[in-house]
Parts: C-alpha cells; structure tokens; sequence
C-alpha cells in the first residue's frame, strides 16, 4: 500500500502544481512542465506613415530568443532587395512582446507594409520563411445596411491584399466596388469587420457596400463576377466564383444586418 500512497501523493502534487501555475508551471529547476524552443514570429502591424512602419515580434516559445534579426522584401525599379533589420531588443524573452521598425514599401505613390521575409535567431529560424501570398475566400456572409445598400464580407487569411475590387454586373453592365478596407489580412486587420459568427479571434475581414435592389418584394444584390487585388509590390491577382458562391452572394436574397 505504501507505493501507491506515494504515487498518489505524487499525483496530487502534480496536479496542484498545475492549478496553481498553469501549463507553463515551472517545478524549481526553471523548466517549465510544456517546454517549446524559441519560436519568434510577427505578431502584426500597429502603424504606417512615411518613413516608418511599426511592427510587434512575438516569442511564443519557452525559450529566450536571442540575436533576432527580420528579413523585409522590397520592390525597387531595380528588382527586388531585401532589407534585414534589427528589432528594438535583439533578445525576446519567452511569451515576450518587441517592437520592430522598417521603412514602408512604396508602389505608385502608395504607402504599403513591406513583404515579410524570413525571421531568424540564434539557432532557429521561421518555420515558414515570410508571409504567403494573399488568399482571398469566404465571400458572401451579406446583409442589408438599408433597403437599397448591403454589406458584403470577405477574408484574406495569408499575406496582405491592397486595392481590393469586387467586380458586380447588374442591368447597366459591370461596376467595380471598393472594399471598405486597405489591405486586409492576418497581420493587419480590424475585428469589428468581421461577421457576427465569427466575432471572436476574426483576421483579415474586409467589407464591401453593393447596391440591393427589390424584386417582388425580396432584396437582391447584384451577381458579381471576381475579386481583384495587389500584394505590396503591386503584382496584381484575381479570383472567379467557385461553384456555390452566387448563393452565398445574396443572389437569392439578403436580411437586414443584425450589426
């Protein structure tokens, strides 16, 4: 009987520890019971104004991150040049938050986020070196702002999509609609564009207002026809509806919104 009083004794412990310091708990000798090497990644983009942009790196691992050091891309006439630039403290410590700061990319006259390269440290590197290229989906999610205006959501879950158009035909021919927001995406967003549903923790959601018109008293908006935008280079992309994204639309009428 004796062992197993002090297996539960130990058990007991064990779980006390755990209430009382979380997951990351640490038991005398500073390793936490979940220990993750240093992982340092970027956070998002607080501000842009000329001459400076201002980021936030995160270190989501158990580790101090040590001589951190972050790669920017940027489109010159000359090509593409890469810009390596040194965070406001070199070392993040573990769960820590640091400032980072780097010159704004320029594209016809237009100030925009740098593409986001690889981030690197003392014996560690980005699991995925930069920020992907845009992806722009989930389009629809609409609602009437007014009986003859609706909003129409989309989400851009990778990189950082600028100039955002939403192209619509209706009877007099094809109008180009701009979204509410530049850019959207992961590290630069606005949770209060998100979809009721997906209210908590939302990135990247962007918001367009279309025309609604009435037909034998149900609202309709106008079918639409793709999704254009730029990264911050200025290379342009597009996107045609897939099957099933004029129902999502509003082609089969839309609701007042209920925000």
């Amino acid at each position: 009987m004796k062992p197993v009083r002090i297996v539960g004794a130990l058990f007991v412990a064990g779980v006390v520890a755990i209430v009382e310091g979380g997951c990351g708990a640490e038991l005398g000798s500073g390793t936490g019971l979940v220990d993750f090497p240093a992982n340092v990644q970027m956070e998002r983009w607080e501000s842009i104004a000329p001459g400076l942009c201002k980021g936030w790196l995160t270190n989501n691992g158990s580790h101090t991150a040590r001589d951190v050091r972050v790669y920017f891309w940027y489109r010159t006439a000359r090509g593409d040049t890469a810009l390596t630039v040194v965070p406001s403290s070199t070392s993040i410590d573990r769960y820590a938050h640091v400032a980072v700061f780097a010159p704004p990319q320029i594209t016809e006259g237009e100030l925009r986020f740098p593409g986001l390269g690889d981030i690197t440290w003392a014996g560690g590197s980005s699991f995925i070196a930069g920020d992907p290229a845009p992806y722009l989906h989930n389009l629809g999610f609409s609602c009437l702002l007014s009986p003859d205006s609706a909003r129409v959501q989309i989400q851009n879950e990778q990189g950082l999509a600028y100039d955002v158009v939403l192209n619509v035909e209706d009877e007099t021919g094809v109008t180009q609609i701009p979204l509410l927001q530049n850019p959207i995406g992961r590290l630069w967003s606005d949770v209060r564009n998100c979809p009721p549903q997906y209210a908590s923790g939302c990135d990247g959601w962007g918001a367009f207002h279309v025309a609604a018109r009435d037909s034998a008293g149900v609202k309709l908006l106008p079918r639409f026809g793709s999704v254009r935008w730029e990264n911050y280079a200025g290379v342009a992309d597009s996107i045609l509806p897939p099957y099933g994204w004029p129902y999502a639309f509003g082609e089969y009428g839309v609701t007042a919104c209920s925000r």
